[in-house]
């Protein structure tokens, strides 16, 4: 019965592995971060930073929904990943670990204000992504 229990969770297990190196060999990266802004805020310019390195700098000039795709190649384990305007009014951050979370979805908007005028604040929505399939 031991024996049993082993091999399944060797199985499991390397499964898990397999994935890893899908995502980050197949895909190009093993996280995507795309950054929105939905806030009545134009024009504004966004900075990503993680584990204190900039990684992406976005502008938005229109009130158009649009998304920024960025793909990363990441280490396993604890990340932190920090979203700021360009005046460093509105900033955010999001500590997650990057063997789990494939998708992080970063969005400026004026979700928790009442009025629309309300200063905009960052939403961060991290995804486990399995295959097809988004758990949340």
């Amino acid at each position: 019965m031991k024996r049993k229990v082993f091999k399944v969770l060797i199985a499991i297990l390397l499964i898990i592995f397999a994935h890893q190196i899908y995502w980050y060999i197949g895909l190009g990266g093993n996280l995507d971060l795309y950054l929105t802004n939905v806030s009545e805020q134009t024009p504004v310019n966004i900075n990503l930073y993680l584990d204190g390195k900039r990684i992406a700098k976005e502008d938005f000039n229109d009130k158009n929904l649009n998304y920024k795709n960025h793909t990363l190649k990441v280490s396993p384990g604890k990340h932190y990943l920090v979203a700021k305007t360009d005046d460093g009014e509105i900033e955010e951050e999001l500590a997650f670990y990057s063997f789990f979370i494939k998708r992080i979805t970063i969005e400026l908007s004026n979700e928790d204000s009442d009025d629309l005028g309300d200063n905009p604040d960052f939403h961060f929505y991290p995804e486990i992504v399995l295959g097809k399939y988004v758990i949340r």
